[in-house]
């Protein structure tokens, strides 16, 4: 009937062209498909015909039910016949069938009946989709036919056009050849040791591209002067104006069900070269300059229409290279950005596809061959040497500072207006200067008597050299690698100091609440363990809500903090959700502004959910633990996905490490439960991979475009051994830190050195890397997601204004760097002798419910061999 409707309105209204209502509940019928056919006729506007696969879908479906329970029937029909020869059978009477023959008829008839509707309903199937077949291949020609009539009236346009077209392309070999010219003459200076282009071993800030589009792009911004340093990730606004879904599909359902995004925004191309993951593969080249010329080589290679995409790269590139390189040839990249643009004003004024015009302008392509060879040549490139110890140090806390949870638009860690990955860019770019100076000093062998500089003071021994020997002549490159090498040495000094070696000593700890129970379902049990302060009770209870299964928690109280207040909150909450968690309340010590204990909480909450584990199993050989911070909410299938045979498999027996991609949500944008939701957002820029924007290396290496991938190839979102066939490996990088499952007995504590905010989780990842060889494995179909909130205290007073945020980031530089030389010496990470107890106490449990378990065993064992104790037992 609604198919009948929509070809009575398609004969009526002759202007409609575009057609698209499938939808899974409807379904169709033959005589309104061949009503829908009967619109076609004549009928040449109709360009576009979405395809109804889902009403296909559910059509087939609820034939096969029809089918199915006429088959049913007819089974039943026949065997009342049966009945009735049954209870007419006589050995005595030949004629006994003469009875049962006259009854059977009408259930004879009955069963021609469902005969009959299940040939019409398979006749009607075949009609249906011949119809369908039918009204396609008349939009397929309507659309062919309208192709050629726009080509005809493009190149028409076009030859009004030709004088601005010709300009652009002029405009476009002009630019070809500047860029050429400017990075040639900036390589040469560099090699020449001349300037501060000198090359330099590539960061890895930008390793990981995963960083999708942003749609928050305003008419008023794209009128603005061109700033270079303004979106790192698309600086040249190659993707403004509208959001590529990601690949080529139009929705989530659309993805499932493989219907193509054809709305002419072709960015394939974009995309793989954006997500390529030629880097994760290769090592990176030694010469800093190969992925700037590599860049280039591609943008002189690329049509106009697309060029903004290889801008994009070929500004990244050269950041990397340094400001001063940058500086250089901004101009130029800003009057390359101008050509995409206006060729699309073009387009849009002229009505005439932007590829038709992009072919115009470049018929007449630039030959850089040609243009090179009247270039000086250019050196080869020395590598020399490069100590990153210390710089690796301070790098990994500078950039951490952008890991805190924002808006999603936010500023940068600096507190300037802009893209916060941007911050990193300029940061980082300055400590690249600063270290070139240092690497030419260490070229003469020469040292200047910083070697011991050390926080209690000394006096140093300098050593006497020459000045025109030791250092350059620019009084400013002076100054900069000075500062460069007294910061190093300084991070050296912190290290090797008693200060980094500081644990926070707490007062107490009250055992709340313990479980109701233990069950390993299909073998397995995972348990959160997560920690968290009073006033984040409310983010506590939303993530055991979206949990069904066991928690640990471990609650900090400070002590300007109310304890009996806090334990009268925690218990009511516990008891208003019916959780079946374990609560630790852990009271800090009496000092004003004493940090906030993070891995000490979480080793806490670790080792009570093994302790709560082994009340019910003698082992932990079942146990698993979901290691994530309490803002984050699970997906409604990740319980499901986590508890079947293939989860036990692969967590327990095999050890994987099992990596839950994590999202953020923009602020007032409620957490989503399921793929789809999450999907929408993702689309509509209101939630994002967590700190893709302005932290990529916490979870970028996670690889969201291969998640969105082998997810939306999952037949449904609860298929367990499908989502564990297709999960993914992924290598570790530094600074990664994503939220994982693992199994419990294989966790390494966390080091109770780290407290505030920073690297306190990046630590903790590098040491289950260590122990799993860098190997981590995503989980597809499912995710947690963490609404967006403040900056906490914690961030400020790292990273705030405060005069002594100085030297909490020198502590934290220092205390990295001697984490980092212990796990490559093996050494374990430092904790608490209260952690330490515990950890002892809990190996004297799990022996002995081993032990008991042992006993039990084989008392049941002799009570089968023992007849007079099995009587006495049965008595």
């Amino acid at each position: 009937m609604y198919l009948a409707h929509v070809g009575r309105f398609l004969r009526t209204n002759r202007s409609v062209n575009l057609i698209g209502f499938d939808s899974s509940g409807l379904i169709l019928d033959a005589e309104g498909t061949k009503e829908l056919r009967g619109a076609f006729y004549g009928n040449k506007k109709v360009t576009s015909f979405k395809s109804l696969t889902k009403a296909g879908e559910a059509t087939r479906k609820r034939f096969r039910e029809i089918i199915n329970k006429e088959l049913g029937l007819i089974a039943d029909y026949k065997y009342q016949i049966k009945r009735i020869f049954q209870r007419a059978y006589s050995k005595y009477n030949s004629r006994w069938r003469d009875g049962p023959n006259q009854e059977k008829l009408p259930w004879v008839e009955k069963i021609r009946v469902s005969k009959r509707k299940i040939g019409r309903l398979q006749r009607d199937q075949e009609k249906i989709a011949k119809l369908l077949a039918e009204i396609q291949r008349c939009v397929d020609e309507n659309s062919r036919v309208k192709a050629v009539v726009d080509e005809q009236k493009s190149n028409e346009r076009i030859v009004r056009r030709q004088s601005q077209l010709e300009q652009l392309a002029i405009k476009k070999e002009k630019i070809g050849v500047a860029l050429i010219k400017k990075l040639h003459n900036a390589k040469a200076r560099g090699r020449k040791n001349k300037s501060g282009k000198q090359q330099i071993p590539r960061s890895t800030y930008y390793r990981d591209r995963n960083i999708w589009p942003s749609s928050k792009w305003s008419k008023q911004q794209s009128n603005n002067h061109h700033s270079y340093y303004h979106h790192y990730n698309d600086p040249y606004r190659a993707r403004w104006g509208y959001y590529p879904y990601p690949y080529g599909y139009t929705s989530y359902g659309d993805e499932l069900y493989g219907y193509p995004y054809s709305d002419g925004n072709d960015t394939s191309g974009v995309w793989d070269h954006m997500y390529s993951n030629s880097d994760k593969t290769a090592p990176e080249p030694s010469d800093p300059w190969q992925n700037a010329d590599s860049a280039l080589a591609a943008y002189l290679a690329s049509d106009t229409a697309s060029s903004a995409a290889h801008l994009s790269l070929l500004h990244a590139e050269v950041s990397e290279l340094g400001v001063d390189v940058l500086d250089g040839v901004a101009g130029t990249l800003d009057a390359g950005a101008s050509l995409p643009a206006k060729l699309d004003d073009i387009s849009e004024s002229s009505d005439i596809p932007r590829e038709m015009l992009s072919e115009v302008v470049d018929a007449n392509g630039l030959d850089p061959i040609a243009v090179q060879e009247d270039l000086p040549p250019i050196p080869e490139f020395d590598a020399g040497d490069w100590d990153v110890d210390a710089v690796d140090a301070d790098e990994a806390v500078e950039m951490y500072a952008g890991a805190e949870p924002r808006h999603l638009d936010d500023n940068d860690p600096s507190g300037n207006s802009g893209h916060s990955a941007l911050s990193g860019a300029r940061r980082r770019s300055r400590g690249r200067k600063n270290s070139r100076m240092m690497r030419k000093i260490r070229s003469r062998q020469r040292q200047v008597g910083y070697a011991h500089l050390s926080i209690v003071p000394s006096s140093p021994q300098m050593q006497q050299v020459e000045m025109s020997d030791a250092w350059p002549k620019d009084i400013e490159d002076i100054v900069t690698s000075w500062k460069t090498q007294v910061q190093n040495h300084l991070i050296e000094a912190m290290a090797s100091s008693d200060l980094i070696n500081y644990i926070p000593m707490q007062q107490s700890h009250v055992l709340l609440q313990e479980w109701t129970s233990s069950k390993a379902r299909n073998g397995i049990d995972v348990a959160i363990v997560t920690q968290c302060s009073l006033d984040r009770l409310a983010s506590l209870e939303a993530q055991l809500r979206s949990w069904p299964g066991n928690s640990a928690v471990a609650v900090y109280v400070s002590s300007t903090e109310s304890k009996s207040d806090a334990i009268v909150a925690i218990q009511s909450m516990v008891s208003r959700g019916n959780f079946n968690c374990a609560v630790v309340l852990v009271e800090g010590a009496p000092f004003d502004d004493e940090p906030y204990p993070i891995n000490y909480l979480r080793n806490v909450a670790l080792l009570e959910s093994q302790r709560q584990h082994l009340r019910f199993h003698p082992t932990l050989e079942q146990s698993a633990a979901l290691l994530v911070d309490v803002d984050f909410r699970p997906s409604i299938n990740l319980y499901d996905l986590t508890h079947c045979t293939d989860a036990s498999d692969a967590i327990l027996n095999q050890n994987k490490v099992v990596v839950i991609p994590a999202f953020e949500c923009s602020e007032g944008v409620d957490c989503p439960e399921t793929l789809p939701e999450l999907h929408e957002l993702v689309r509509d820029g209101r939630a994002d991979g967590f700190h893709l924007a302005h932290f990529p290396q916490g979870h970028g290496p996670t690889n969201f475009e291969e998640f969105w991938l082998v997810s939306q190839s999952l037949e449904t979102s609860q298929d367990c051994a499908q989502a564990w066939q297709k999960s993914y490996s992924v290598e570790y990088e530094r600074c990664f830190e994503p939220y994982v499952i693992m199994k419990s007995a294989n966790v390494p504590l966390y080091d109770e050195r780290f407290t505030g905010y920073g690297l306190n989780k990046v630590s903790h990842l590098a040491q289950v890397s260590s122990l799993n060889r860098g190997q981590f494995s995503v989980l597809p179909g499912c995710f947690v997601s963490a609404p967006s909130h403040e900056k906490s205290d914690s961030w400020k007073k790292r990273y705030g204004k405060a005069e002594d945020t100085s030297f909490s980031k020198l502590l934290l530089k220092g205390l990295y760097l001697d984490f980092t030389r212990r796990l490559e010496t093996g050494q374990p990470a430092p904790i608490s002798a209260h952690t330490s107890g515990k950890q002892q106490e809990l190996e004297l449990l799990q022996d002995e419910r081993m032990k008991s378990s042992r006993e039990d065993k084989d008392s049941t064992l002799g009570h089968r061999d023992d007849p007079e104790r099995q009587a006495v037992l049965c008595h």
